[in-house]
């Protein structure tokens, strides 16, 4: 196989094998650095890669490409304010009766992207997303 992945902070190459995550899941707990893709339609798949390499994020330089983002009122959530409220004191319940001690409610968040002839500009989100969503080195498992 001859694929590799890019991140900000991460380059990954040397991909050893492809596998259907929601059928072979129990091989991620194998080790290695995995990239997983999930595809709106339900797929799941994850590539392992032999050769991976980190880079200091602080080190990073920045290229000062903006994100031309959709605006403010563009959003459009898959619960109403009132669905997710219900949602927060559901599971509030169900933490003080003891049937769960941890859930994550989700929502989903969309709007329309305009894309140019090459489409929307990745590189231009990630920095916007790593200036608000601060974090530290990843590491080699």
């Amino acid at each position: 196989m001859d694929a590799h992945a890019a991140f900000r902070t991460v380059s990954a190459s040397g991909c050893a094998e492809h596998i259907d995550a929601s059928v072979d899941s129990h091989r991620l707990a194998e080790g290695g650095f995995w990239v997983l893709v999930a595809s709106f339609e339900g797929t799941l798949d994850a590539w392992r890669f032999e050769r991976v390499t980190y880079r200091d994020p602080q080190a990073e330089p920045r290229t000062a490409r903006r994100w031309l983002g959709p605006a403010g009122d563009a959003w459009r959530s898959s619960l109403t304010e009132a669905e997710y409220v219900a949602g927060v004191e559901r599971i509030r319940a169900d933490i003080r009766e003891g049937d769960v001690y941890q859930v994550n409610l989700c929502r989903v968040l969309s709007a329309p992207l305009a894309a140019g002839g090459e489409g929307p500009d990745a590189i231009a989100l990630s920095e916007r997303l790593a200036t608000g969503n601060p974090r530290g080195t990843p590491r080699a498992s």
